[in-house]
């Protein structure tokens, strides 16, 4: 009995090990496939710090396989905001979760803006924001590391993941960064469905 509920275990750790993934592309090894942009989007395996006042940050470089998404908010030649999104269906207890750094690379009267949200049939829900009322104001060359953000979706449904930077003036180019994209079954449906399997085992045992 206990070598049954062993591999139950095991099979339960392997669903949440990524393979339940329904985003593919989430880290972007397959360039922006999957996905929809405008602006100035690429994929890239490292981005130069936009810091103009010492100390200078290192490079930025992917949490998690070998490349990851950036988004400049300009081009300094007129381009004036950037986005990525992707849409998807989900039930509830759904996870997302994804890394993202905002490289601002202007002064404070000139605030590029970060935001990142879900819009699904209930509205828009915002997951970060920064130089906005809400989110906050950073200082000249103030960056954001890479963050961790997780969302759990109570409504089943067809969502949108956005992101979006744009720039205050059109000349100090900022810079957010997407890696490790996932949308998986939460923690705790997944170990339901453990309980009901090891449920189901002894019922079958008695």
């Amino acid at each position: 009995m206990h070598t049954n509920i062993f591999f139950i275990v095991a099979a339960i750790a392997a669903t949440t090990a990524g393979a339940q993934n329904i985003l593919p592309n989430g880290s972007f090894e397959d360039g922006l496939t999957g996905w929809s942009s405008t602006g100035i989007v690429s994929v890239v395996d490292a981005e130069v710090s936009r810091d103009f006042i010492d100390p200078v940050a290192p490079d930025w470089l992917p949490t998690h396989g070998n490349l990851f998404a950036s988004l400049w908010s300009t081009d300094s030649a007129g381009v004036g905001a950037s986005s990525l999104d992707t849409t998807f269906e989900v039930g509830a207890g759904f996870e997302l979760s994804f890394w993202y750094f905002f490289d601002f690379g202007d002064f404070t009267d000139s605030p590029d803006t970060v935001t990142i949200s879900v819009i699904g049939a209930g509205g828009e829900t915002v997951l970060a924001e920064h130089n906005t009322p809400a989110g906050g104001f950073l200082a000249d060359n103030e960056n954001i590391e890479w963050t961790h953000i997780e969302h759990v979706f109570t409504d089943p449904g067809e969502h949108t993941l956005r992101f979006n930077v744009t720039d205050a003036n059109g000349v100090f180019e900022s810079i957010l960064g997407i890696d490790d994209v996932q949308v998986v079954p939460a923690p705790g449906v997944i170990a339901l469905v453990g309980f009901g399997f090891a449920g189901s085992f002894r019922c079958r045992r008695a």
